[in-house]
């Protein structure tokens, strides 16, 4: 329905939507509009697209504007930024890559970028979880101009290796049980 509306109405229902996930004075709201307009973080399959691809990007990409660096960034958490396009085949989700490509050398869409990067649901070692990110932001960063952004996303591949040799070890310890 929320996307549908977005299709149809978004000259209607996004303004209200936009200014209510930028009101923080109203949590209860805000917490509501984003839970519907957002996407699980996690490995996520193509179906399960955000309600915002459904408006047109142009209109969504001025609001964006606009509302720097606020509003991409907020955007940036309700999208899944990596999909699964099948088997071992991980993609930057599309509407992301395009506010990555237009926002962020904005400090606060960086830091978006990094919350959703390294919150996920997981099963077994998270290892393989931590090494399909990488591989993504490596070809994402083949893709950018921005050298802030750049930069960002190095220091994020930096710290998901850590954390894979980290859950690698966890892994196998937990396999030999040893504690």
């Amino acid at each position: 329905v929320v996307a549908e509306l977005l299709r149809i109405k978004y000259r209607i229902a996004w303004p209200l939507f936009g200014k209510t996930i930028l009101d923080i004075n109203n949590w209860e709201a805000k917490f509501g509009i984003e839970k519907i307009l957002g996407v699980e973080s996690g490995e996520v399959m193509k179906p399960n697209e955000s309600p915002l691809t459904h408006m047109p990007f142009i209109y969504l990409k001025n609001w964006c504007k606009k509302n720097a660096p606020d509003g991409p960034a907020i955007i940036i958490n309700l999208l899944p930024l990596i999909w699964e396009e099948n088997d071992n085949n991980y993609k930057i989700d599309k509407l992301s890559f395009k506010l990555l490509q237009d926002f962020g050398n904005y400090k606060k869409v960086q830091d978006a970028l990094s919350i959703r990067i390294f919150s996920f649901f997981s099963w077994g070692s998270r290892e393989p979880y931590y090494r399909r990110r990488i591989n993504v932001l490596n070809d994402l960063n083949k893709s950018l101009k921005d050298i802030s952004l750049k930069n960002c996303i190095d220091s994020i591949i930096i710290n998901l290796d850590k954390e894979a040799l980290k859950a690698k070890i966890e892994h196998e310890e937990f396999e030999a049980n040893i504690k």
